[in-house]
Parts: structure tokens; sequence; C-alpha cells
């Protein structure tokens, strides 16, 4: 499909060299019931073949090599550190229950993995509230690995300024 869309493989479906219309796909997929596929679609065009190559480029990088972190599919009830509310201004609490004191280390990653914060935060007590300011970053979503005795939970958090 993308040598296709790259002009590497020529298939003229008009009359003419400058007309041209084709529809590719991948599958099928048999699903099972509650399984997932992910799947982008993208039409593209061009007011020549260097504009429709150039268009091609783009989708293809654009969903070829997605970067994102895979959440855990779990209840929040199980883990002992949660990050509460998960969308704010950028002030937020780390609600934490730990089997002993230890160090707890914040990583903050936004939405293209990049690490944008990373700090280490002293626990004086086994279990309570502590404040986390993420004012500094922009709006957007942001996952964030919580680290502790040797354990980590993700965390999903919104900020909206």
């Amino acid at each position: 499909q993308i040598q296709f869309m790259d002009g590497t493989i020529q298939n003229p479906s008009g009359a003419t060299a400058n007309d041209w219309s084709t529809c590719n796909s991948v599958g099928p997929f048999t699903l099972a019931p509650g399984q997932t596929q992910t799947v982008a679609f993208a039409v593209l065009g061009g007011t020549n073949l260097a504009d429709l190559q150039a268009n091609a480029d783009t989708a293809y990088n654009r969903y070829w090599n997605w970067v994102g972190i895979k959440e855990r599919q779990m209840s929040r009830s199980l883990n002992n550190i949660t990050i509460i509310p998960n969308v704010s201004s950028g002030k937020f609490m780390l609600n934490y229950r730990l089997a002993q004191k230890c160090m707890i280390n914040v990583q903050v990653y936004n939405i293209a993995g990049a690490l944008v914060k990373n700090c280490d935060l002293p626990v004086d007590a086994v279990q309570g509230l502590m404040k986390l300011d993420f004012t500094d970053l922009g709006s957007g979503v942001y996952f964030v690995k919580i680290a502790a005795d040797e354990e980590f939970v993700k965390e999903k958090i919104i900020i909206v300024k």
C-alpha cells in the first residue's frame, strides 16, 4: 500500500495519466467478543504527483511509528499509589500507601513519550497525601510513572489551563 502511495507501484485507473483512484485495505480480522484492533485511515490528494507523494509520506510518518505508553488495564482500587484528581490545572495530590518509608520517584512523560519532569520525593510516613505541582507544564495529556519499593504504577493525567 505504501509503495502504491509513494509511486513505486503505479496503477492508473482512468483514461488519462492524471486520473488515479484506488482503495487499499488490510485484513480481514477475526475478533473475539471484547477484543479490539487499532486501525488508521488516510484520504490523500494532491495537485500533482509530487504533492501526492509528499502527502503520502506525511500520512506514512504520522501513523506508521506511533509513539505512546500502554496503560495498565486494572482497577484503580488495586493500586497503592494514585494521583487525584486526574484532571487539573497542574496541582495534584499523590495518595499513597507503602510497606515502608522510602523515596518515591515521579517521572512525567508527554503524549509523544518524552520525559518532561523527573523528581525524587522523600516519604515521611507509610501512608498519606503529598502535593504534586505540575503547573510549569502546558495543557495536555501526560503519563506519570511513580516508582517506590521497586514497584511502579502508571497514571494518566490531564492538565487544562
